[in-house]
């Protein structure tokens, strides 16, 4: 397998600005920008070019998305209602059993199955409550589940919304 990452925030704004000293004010705008199209090429060229993502992109990052889940057999009601957990819990700590029982009707292991996918597929981090005494994770306690890119929260949360799954906030940078 071949793991093709977005762009960093650094990566980003050495692609955009060639100058190698940035203003605050420059570097905030940056930062703002990157929020919307993350460090995905095609959001990043249409950001540039129309001002704002376009659907047709959301919508190829969409397929990819439920094309993966669809070739290995998974439901994609399930993959949206998973989905629709993570996106509600945002960056709160949550343990598999509570996303089970915030989702409802399907099992822990077919959680864990859908959020490795969706962590092999580079769309979420998993991450661990990690004891500073020990230096060690503590697989058991509750996680923090983060998407790997401001670029994938926002298809994600498009697609949601378009599908009746989540209603869409209303923000300054979108």
């Amino acid at each position: 397998d071949f793991h093709l990452y977005p762009l960093s925030f650094l990566e980003y704004v050495k692609l955009r600005e060639n100058k190698t000293k940035l203003n605050l004010e420059k570097l905030s705008d940056l930062f703002q920008d990157y929020l919307i199209c993350g460090g995905y090429l095609r959001a990043i060229n249409d950001l540039a070019q129309h001002g704002k993502i376009t659907q047709a992109t959301y919508s190829t990052y969409e397929q990819w998305i439920r094309g993966d889940f669809l070739k290995q057999r998974k439901n994609e009601e399930t993959l949206m209602a998973i989905l629709q957990a993570l996106i509600t819990t945002g960056v709160s700590q949550i343990s598999y059993s509570g996303l089970t029982q915030k989702i409802g009707l399907i099992s822990k292991d077919t959680l864990i199955d859908y959020c490795r996918m969706l962590e092999r597929m580079d769309i979420l981090i998993n991450l661990q409550a990690f004891d500073q005494n020990k230096k060690q994770g503590f697989p058991r306690k509750d996680r923090k589940f983060h998407f790997t890119d401001p670029f994938i929260h926002h298809t994600i949360l498009n697609w949601l919304t378009r599908e009746g799954y989540a209603s869409k906030p209303v923000t300054e940078s979108m």
